[in-house]
């Protein structure tokens, strides 16, 4: 397979591909000059020019009143590919979701390593602020207060710092977690709230649920985001937290 077959494979049209060859050749060039090289029409050049720049192919320098033309180097395009893969790989777990989706389905997504967990804590703060949904935590704070504190310190900033949200802990896992309970209990107010679940055995993940959304956090030995959409799931997973918030006293 020729260069100008695999450029066309990775979303360049064969005449793109050849202007962009022949540019690598010529090092600069004027628009005739290309066109004379890659024996093309200049019109048709001059728009294939103007394509590729946009693409990030093609650079263009100004000499005097003549307009010159030069290739980028051929890593700089392994570069952008790779920048526009990690791009995609953003929105992937969305795109996933949406697919085949139809109405009461639920939507599941799963985010990796730390970057998922500060993304998806993000997306729920923000949810907590502009909607003022009521946000339901149900977790182990000596996983995370150990293995985790930058999350426990982003968290306590959007306690202090955030005026619009509703939240209600129920913290369970040793003497870590009733020390945490002790100390949150002097912040309660209309806004907050928090008691501690005795009880020993409860895995190893954490658990919040806001609007119609239920998290799951998997902080042991494979760090892993698990988010849920269904209005169904959430409301059964919400009259079960009321259940055990009101065990507690």
């Amino acid at each position: 397979m020729d260069e100008i077959q695999i450029l066309s494979k990775i979303g360049l049209t064969e005449k793109q591909a050849i202007v962009y060859t022949a540019l690598l050749e010529l090092g600069e060039a004027s628009m005739s000059n290309i066109a004379k090289f890659a024996k093309l029409k200049r019109p048709t050049v001059y728009l294939i020019i103007e394509e590729l720049e946009m693409l990030g192919f093609v650079s263009r320098i100004e000499k005097g009143k003549k307009k010159i033309y030069s290739a980028v180097h051929p890593k700089r395009i392994a570069e952008l590919l790779e920048f526009r893969k990690n791009q995609f790989q953003e929105i992937l777990p969305s795109l996933i979701a949406k697919q085949g989706a139809i109405q009461g389905k639920p939507k599941i997504q799963m985010f990796e390593g730390m970057d998922g967990i500060r993304h998806v804590y993000s997306e729920i703060f923000k949810t907590a602020k502009e909607t003022k949904e009521e946000c339901l935590w149900f977790g182990n704070i000596t996983l995370i207060k150990n293995q985790f504190p930058e999350v426990i310190r982003e968290y306590n900033k959007f306690l202090t710092e955030t005026k619009n949200y509703k939240i209600r802990e129920l913290i369970f896992g040793g003497e870590e977690s009733e020390k945490w309970v002790e100390e949150m209990k002097k912040k309660e107010n209309t806004k907050y709230s928090v008691k501690y679940l005795e009880i020993k055995e409860m895995g190893l993940t954490d658990q919040c649920i806001i609007g119609n959304k239920i998290i799951f956090f998997s902080l042991e030995k494979e760090i892993f985001t698990t988010m849920i959409e269904s209005k169904e799931i959430a409301q059964s997973a919400r009259a079960q937290f009321n259940v055990l918030w009101n065990s507690v006293k």
